[in-house]
This record gives structure tokens, C-alpha cells and sequence, in this order.
């Protein structure tokens, strides 16, 4: 092994010398010098992004410039299509289709639409019949599609059972009895079961009997039944008990009191076997008790007397009072806002003793006073100054306010109706009203209509109608299949008794019956009907207008102008029945007509319906 190494290293160093010769004799001249690129510097590459390509690192020799190795060019990545996820329209909301964007670079490639609310899809909530137990419900409505409940069924109440009295039987003292029940007329269920009465048994009563006594016999208690009169247990005799002696105990004679001497009695009856005597109270035996003079803070006593034998008070020792002290002011000082003060103290001028210590008055302090130069609002600050509300000394010359910014509440939402539009969210500022975030707005739904239903055809007219599914809107549709026809005859005046060929008052449609209205002579409707609720004004040439008051106080409740006419008078239409709705054909021009030709009274506060088509 170790040869072999030194044959190693003699190799080595023969290859040194080889290229150490090498360099020196294959060495260039001056004019002809390679450069051995000793020196290199890195050619920056930058990362290909999805629209732009990019390039790889570089080398070059820093010497003589010499690219080493060339810079690649790197595609552009091209966009990663990633999905943005909609959201599908509900019934109130509306919804966003798919978009794409760029996972690699967030680039948006293909914005999101609004897809619009669905509405909702009625279906009938099937209601219920109530029993005499169980409460009913009404059809309701919901939504087929998203379950919201858009008309509340409302609960029909439970009948209520029709109660029948079962009468029962009145138990005994020895017998059993039944009490009343109770069961439905109607549904046969028994409301309340009858129960057994128990027999009452007997109810016991005392026969009270009376102790025996010290000299007589007595008897025990007994008991019969109070509502039926048996003897439950007799009364038996009870023999008398003869007296049993007890001491009576004597007292001692004291200052005030007498004595007794012992005695005798029966301590069952109380019967005095032998009596007490008296022994006679003994007298007090005084004694004098010192008293003390009086001070300025401590009162005094005068003598009194008590009792040697039993120390009772016999005369009172009476309180001189404390002579009080003389009192004498010690003038104190006033504070101020920026200096201490003193109290008032008080002294005693016959003792010296100091009754009341004068005590510090702290300096008052300035009182603050705000006066308002300019207030702050919500956007912009204000201004004010600080002075003293005692002195009237500036505390502060210049104090600034910030603004107060906006008090944001949401504004209330609005759910589209039919007619009217709708919004959602926004906010507002409560203190200046400024509108801080526009509301989402959303179109008036429009009317959904049913189809319409013929509600009165005859062979002049057709009049159909359909409601909105949503708020109940009636919209009528009144269609003219052919003139009425009137048969002019002779007429009499009401007032002149002047005959007269032409229109009547009132006429009946020759085609189809209809009552309708006549003309006067001036071409005016004149006169009403007594009994009319319906009225129709056509075109025969000869109404030309309404009278003032023509109708008044008629009980008319449609009222159907198809003709052009001049005019309508003041309250033509006043005081008839208050759902009165009156029909006006489109292109009629009402401008000349009575301001008040369709109110209820003559305040202009009552309109009738009035429907322009």
C-alpha cells in the first residue's frame, strides 16, 4: 500500500513540472494575450409571469466581455383559468353567475352578472275543520320554491264541547252514592266521569260528660252520630275524688308590705282548708345621701334620703344643670379663589375653653365657566374659552372642540310591494341626516293579475275584472257591444204640465232593460231616481251635463260617465253611498266641470273612487 501511494505522488509531481514548462515556453507575446476569464459577472435573469416572458441567468466574463453563458428566453406562463363561484338566485335575493380569474395573478378574465330574484311561487297551504277538541286552521300561502310563508294560516278555535249534566245519587252514612257527570251532545265524549260517593259514615259528636268532683260524682264522655242520631258509646258514672291538702305559703313582712302566715287548701278544688293570717309592714329607716356642686360642662346633685334596711329612694336627688359654658366669638377670615381663609371660632369667657376650633378654608379654586365662540358639528370642530364663573378670570383663552362625526344608524328597509319600490340597507347620520351609505333599491314589483272573470254582460255591455294575486287589486274592464236605444214618446212636464215630445227622465234600454237617465230641456241631468245604485250617463245626443245636486243623497254606488259632457255641478254627486266608485271614459276633459263635483260633503275632505279609463 505504501508504494503504491509514493507511485501516486511521483506522478502528481511530474505532471506539475510538465505544465509549470508548459506555461513558460508555450507562454504568448505581449501582443497576442489570451484572457484566461478569471474574472466573471453574473447576467440577472427575471421569472416569466402569465402575459410577459422571462430569462435566465448569465455569465460574463468581466475582463474582456465575453458572454460565457447566454441568457435563455423563458415563455410568458400564460393565465391559470381558476372558477369564481356564483351564487344562484333566491325568491327575495338575486343571485351572480360563475366569473374566472387568474389563480396565478388574481387577474379577473370574466366578471360576474347579476342574476335577477326569482319571486316567489305560491302554492295553497290546505287548512284544517275544528272539533269540539281540536282547533282548525285556515288555507295559508307559501312559496313552492323557498317555503317562506307568505300568508299565515290562522287558527280556527276549537268548538268547545256541548256539556249534558248526568245526574248522580246522594250517598248515606251507611251507603254509597254517585256524584253528577258530564258528557258532550254533540260528540258523545264523557266530559267528566261519575265517581262513587263513599258511604259518609258516621259523623261523631261529644257527648260531653262532667269531671267528678272533690264532694261529687261525675260522668265520662259519650258519642252518637250527629246526622243520624245513633249512640256510638254510653256515658258511664264517675265516683267523687275527696279533697287532697296543699300548703299555702306565707310571705315576710318588708318596709312597705305586710306578711301572711302559712295555710291550708284542696289543690284539686281550691277549697280554703284553713285561712292565712296578716303580719303588718315594719316601717323605712332613712339615711341622708350627699350631693355635688355644679360646673360649666357637668351638672350637680342636691341631698336626697334612702332606707337603710332596704335601700329604697325615699326622697329623689335632684340634678343641678351644668352652668353652660359663656360663649365668645373668635373672628375668622373669608377664603378667595386663589388664598385659604378661617372659620369662626368660639371660646368660653368663664372657663377659657375653646368650644368650637377655627378650622382652614381651602382656596375656592376657579370655578370653569364654558362660553361657546363656535359649536362643533359633525364635521367640523368647534371653538370655545374658559373663564372663571367666580373671579371672571380667562383660565383658558382658546380651547378647541373636535368634530363630533357622524351617529350612523341603518336606515329601515322596505320590502317592494306592487306599486311601490323597495330598498335595503343604507345608513344615515341621526344628528345632521346626511345619507353616510346609499340603500340597495329595488323596483315596484308590478301587479300580478289573475285572468279575467265576467261579472255582468248583458247585450249592450260587458264589464270583467281580475285582482292582483299579491294585494288584492280589483282592475275593472268595461266593454260597449252596443248603444242603448231609448223609444222617445210623449212626456208631460213635472212643473208646467206641458206635453212634450222627447227624452224621459229615466228610460229603460230597449236592447237590454237598463235603467238609465234622462234629459230636461236645457239638456241637463235634472232630476235622480228615488231607488238607483247603479247609473250610467251614454251618448244620445242630448245630455250635454249635471246639475248641482242632481244626485245628492242618493244611495248610488257606481256611477258610469261614457259621454262628453259641459259640465257637472258643485256636489252632483254628494252624500251617497260611501263606497261609491265612479267610472270616467278616457278623453273626456273634466277642467270645465265643479271643483267639488265628486266630494261626499262640502268640506273637500271626502272623495269618492274615481277611476279615469
Amino acid at each position: 500500500m505504501k508504494k503504491v501511494l509514493i507511485s501516486l505522488y511521483a506522478i502528481l509531481l511530474a505532471a506539475m513540472v510538465v505544465g509549470i514548462l508548459t506555461l513558460i515556453f508555450l507562454k504568448p507575446s505581449s501582443a497576442e494575450t489570451v484572457c484566461l476569464h478569471t474574472e466573471t459577472e453574473s447576467l440577472s435573469g427575471y421569472t416569466a409571469t402569465c402575459t410577459e416572458s422571462g430569462k435566465t441567468a448569465g455569465l460574463k466574463c468581466a475582463d474582456c466581455g465575453e458572454v460565457l453563458k447566454s441568457q435563455e428566453t423563458i415563455p410568458a406562463l400564460g393565465h391559470n383559468e381558476r372558477v369564481i363561484t356564483g351564487k344562484p338566485a333566491t325568491c327575495t335575493e338575486s343571485g351572480l353567475t360563475d366569473g374566472i380569474e387568474c389563480s396565478r395573478c388574481n387577474a379577473v378574465l370574466q366578471e360576474q352578472t347579476e342574476i335577477l330574484a326569482l319571486g316567489h311561487n305560491e302554492r295553497v297551504i290546505a287548512g284544517t275543520l275544528a272539533t269540539c277538541t281540536e282547533p282548525g286552521k285556515t288555507d295559508g300561502i307559501e312559496c313552492s320554491r323557498c317555503s317562506e310563508i307568505l300568508k299565515e294560516q290562522s287558527a280556527i278555535p276549537a268548538l268547545g264541547h256541548n256539556e249534558r249534566v248526568t245526574p248522580g245519587i246522594a250517598a248515606s252514612c251507611t251507603e254509597a252514592g254517585k256524584t253528577d257527570g258530564v258528557e258532550c251532545s254533540r260528540c258523545g265524549e264523557i266530559l267528566k266521569e261519575q265517581s262513587e260517593l263513599p258511604a259518609l259514615g258516621h259523623i261523631e259528636r261529644v257527648l260531653e260528660g262532667k269531671p267528678a268532683t272533690c264532694t261529687e260524682t261525675g260522668l265520662t264522655d259519650g258519642i252518637e252520630c250527629s246526622r243520624c242520631g245513633e249512640v256510638l258509646k254510653a256515658q258511664e258514672a264517675i265516683p267523687a275524688l275527696g279533697h287532697n291538702e296543699r300548703i299555702i305559703s306565707g310571705t315576710a313582712a318588708t318596709c312597705t308590705e305586710a306578711g301572711k302566715t302559712d295555710g291550708i287548701e284542696c289543690s284539686r278544688c281550691n277549697e280554703v282548708l284553713k285561712a292565712q293570717e296578716i303580719i303588718p309592714a315594719l316601717g323605712h329607716n332613712e339615711r341622708v345621701i350627699s350631693g355635688t356642686a355644679a360646673t360649666c360642662t357637668e351638672s350637680g346633685l342636691l341631698d336626697g334620703v334612702s332606707c337603710t334596711r332596704c335601700n329604697a329612694v325615699l326622697k329623689e336627688q335632684e340634678e343641678l344643670p351644668a352652668l353652660g359654658h359663656n360663649e365668645r366669638i373668635i373672628t375668622g377670615t373669608a377664603a378667595s379663589c386663589t388664598e385659604t381663609g378661617q372659620t369662626d371660632g368660639i371660646e368660653c369667657s368663664r372657663c377659657n375653653a375653646v368650644i368650637s376650633e377655627q378650622t382652614e378654608i381651602a382656596a375656592l379654586g376657579h370655578r370653569e365657566r364654558e362660553e361657546i365662540i363656535t359649536f362643533a358639528t359633525c364635521t367640523k370642530s368647534g371653538k370655545s374659552k374658559l373663564l372663571c364663573d367666580r373671579c371672571d378670570e380667562i383660565i383658558v383663552e382658546e380651547r378647541i372642540t373636535q368634530a363630533l362625526g357622524h351617529n350612523e344608524l341603518p336606515m329601515q328597509d322596505y320590502a317592494a310591494t306592487c306599486m311601490g319600490t323597495g330598498s335595503k340597507g343604507g345608513r344615515y347620520c341621526n344628528r345632521c341626516g346626511e345619507v353616510t351609505e346609499q340603500a340597495i333599491t329595488f323596483p315596484a314589483l308590478g301587479h300580478s293579475y289573475s285572468e279575467y272573470t265576467v261579472t255582468e254582460q248583458t247585450l249592450c255591455e260587458l264589464l270583467k275584472k281580475r285582482e292582483c294575486n299579491v294585494c288584492g287589486n280589483v282592475e275593472e274592464k268595461h266593454t260597449q257591444l252596443k248603444d242603448h236605444w231609448q223609444q222617445h214618446e210623449e212626456l208631460t212636464d213635472d212643473k208646467t204640465g206641458e206635453k212634450y215630445y222627447g227624452a224621459a227622465i229615466s228610460y229603460n234600454c230597449h236592447y237590454c232593460g237598463k235603467l238609465l237617465v234622462g234629459v230636461n230641456d236645457s239638456g241637463y241631468i235634472s232630476k235622480s231616481l228615488d231607488e238607483i245604485e247603479e247609473l250610467e250617463i251614454i251618448s244620445d245626443g242630448e245630455i250635454t251635463g249635471v246639475a248641482d245636486y242632481a244626485f245628492f243623497g242618493k244611495n248610488l254606488r257606481r256611477v258610469t260617465i261614457s259621454t262628453k259632457l259641459e259640465y257637472v255641478g258643485s256636489l252632483a254627486f254628494g252624500n251617497c253611498a260611501e263606497d261609491l266608485v265612479i267610472t270616467v271614459a278616457s278623453g273626456i276633459d273634466t277642467s270645465a266641470w265643479a271643483e267639488d263635483w265628486y266630494f261626499g260633503n262640502g268640506d273637500m275632505d271626502t272623495p269618492f273612487t274615481v277611476i279615469y279609463q
